[in-house]
């Protein structure tokens, strides 16, 4: 993984989701345009995922990005009450793999925007820091890499973050 080029904490609410994946979407057009778009809103994707399925969309939740100078977006909620690891992501993951969760396509759409995606506990993910809430409280990184990065530096970056 490549240094961050950029780290924000967000409110979780779902006002503030127009302003964060914009916020990526800035970050990635000024590293490489083309991915832009992919990157905005596999961003607004993960956003609402952290908000609706943890901690973060509760009063006083907070949500954590970090885009990488690889490209990558890292998007940190603050777990579940429950203590499941990522369970964002697992609620919109059926047991058959299918990605078409009944709560919407959000998970399918980053897959298929992006060469790796994948989850880690927050606080093994190295994009953030220390000061990450997200890492404090046991939250969840959904990162992903957006496809329309530039070529020759794919489909690696799962691989390269399950390590991280």
């Amino acid at each position: 993984m490549t240094g961050p080029v950029a780290v924000r904490v967000f409110p979780g609410l779902a006002e503030e989701s127009r302003q964060a994946h914009r916020w990526v979407r800035a970050l990635m057009a000024a590293s490489c345009a083309v991915a832009a778009d992919d990157g905005e809103l596999a961003a607004a994707e993960l956003f609402a995922n952290a908000i609706r399925h943890t901690r973060s969309g509760a009063p006083g939740g907070m949500v954590t990005i970090a885009v990488t100078a690889d490209g990558v977006i890292h998007v940190h909620d603050q777990g579940t009450a429950e203590g499941l690891p990522c369970a964002g992501l697992a609620a919109g993951w059926p047991a058959d793999g299918s990605l078409l969760a009944d709560s919407g396509r959000g998970l399918s759409i980053v897959a298929a925007l992006c060469a790796g995606w994948g989850c880690m506990p927050a606080a093994r993910c190295r994009a953030a820091g220390p000061d990450d809430p997200a890492a404090q409280d046991g939250g969840c990184c959904a990162w992903c890499r957006p496809e329309s990065w530039p070529p020759g530096r794919g489909r690696e970056q799962r691989a390269a973050h399950a390590d991280a």
